[in-house]
């Protein structure tokens, strides 16, 4: 396989305005089991959360799991409707914390860099495939995938 970067992202803790309200909000990352969580599992995948900070230290948190998922629209959907804390892609988040439907909970912490890709069989591309890689990495450049990275580049974290 071959495969070319195309842009990266991460996670953000949130939870929905109403749900900070009934139970408060997290405010060192070992509080985090304390609270209900929305948990996104496609697979056996670990059930714990990577936090980590703009100078590479991580926490490691296992959250309480109030509702286990392996739809990340339903993730969002439940933080929404304030059913727990969730850890939330930013591709899926950051329109609804800037628009105060959800609340980053824990700033400037967020899951680890995730790099996305597109991968082929072998360098022998038609074309046409070139043509849309090239167009879907001109588009992601576009959209914003992760926040604050002006802080995280300062401190020499991304």
């Amino acid at each position: 396989m071959i495969a070319r970067r195309i842009t990266k992202t991460s996670g953000y803790l949130c939870a929905s305005p109403e749900y900070v309200r009934l139970h408060g909000a997290p405010l060192e990352p070992e509080e985090v089991p304390e609270h209900e969580a929305i948990v996104y599992r496609p697979g056996r995948e670990s059930r714990r959360w990577v936090l980590e900070a703009p100078s590479g230290e991580k926490y490691r948190i296992r959250p309480q799991s109030r509702m286990t998922v392996n739809s990340l629209p339903m993730v969002v959907a439940a933080c929404r409707s304030a059913q727990g804390v969730a850890m939330i892609p930013a591709p899926l988040c950051i329109d609804a914390i800037e628009s105060g439907e959800l609340v980053r909970l824990l700033a400037p912490l967020r899951s680890p860099v995730i790099w996305v890709y597109a991968a082929f069989p072998s360098r022998e591309r038609p074309p046409a495939v070139r043509a849309f890689i090239d167009h879907v990495a001109a588009r992601l450049d576009t959209t914003r995938w992760l926040m604050d990275e002006a802080a995280w580049v300062d401190a020499g974290s991304s």
